[in-house]
């Protein structure tokens, strides 16, 4: 920059200016909540989630730390740096519990000026992996057939699920002694 008085001008001077990062961004999740199942067997220290929260600031501004703020019982803790979600030191999961994390991601900036969001972690624990039986949805079918029905019509679809994905094979084991009834395996 130089100066003039209209007759003679100044040397020229240096002007640095360095942009210093307000933290107008919030830290944000990458989903509203997180559902996820666990097994029993699952050890501490074991990965549960991993949660990732971004933040477009730069600098302390848009480091991000992560904090279970409630409903963790104990059982779970997180890695305030990387956002990694494990089971606590000396838990043994127990089936049938389920668990509802508020989980806060906060940025770095100076106290007042501090921007945080939260997210929620559903967590359900089942038996451990290829543990847990195939399944119907309904116990008890009741059906009436006319006995004018065709050989080899379709009585009815049945279909179970598992947990685990693994494949299901199907087989009468009582209440059909004379036979009459053809169930595909599949």
């Amino acid at each position: 920059m130089v100066a003039s008085d209209g007759v003679q001008q100044s040397s020229p001077v240096t002007v640095n200016i360095l942009v210093i990062d307000a933290n107008d961004n919030t830290p944000t999740f990458a989903q509203f909540s997180y559902s996820i199942q666990v097994f029993t067997d699952r050890q501490p220290g074991e990965t549960v989630l991993q949660l990732t929260a971004t933040d477009a600031d730069e600098g302390l501004n848009g480091l991000v730390t992560y904090e279970i703020l409630a409903g963790a019982q104990g059982d779970f803790v997180i890695n305030n740096h990387s956002g990694r979600i494990t089971v606590a030191p000396g838990v043994t999961l127990t089936v049938g519990r389920s668990y509802a994390l508020t989980v806060k991601a906060s940025d770095n900036a100076p106290g007042n000026q501090r921007r945080s969001s939260t997210t929620t972690v559903y967590i359900e624990v089942l038996p451990p992996n290829n543990q847990s039986p195939p399944r119907f949805p309904i116990l008890t079918y009741n059906l009436e057939l006319s006995e004018a029905m065709r050989i080899g019509a379709i009585l009815l679809n049945l279909q179970a699920t598992d947990r685990e994905n693994d494949p299901i094979t199907y087989r009468i084991v009582s209440g059909d002694s004379q036979k009459v009834f053809n169930l595909s395996e599949t």
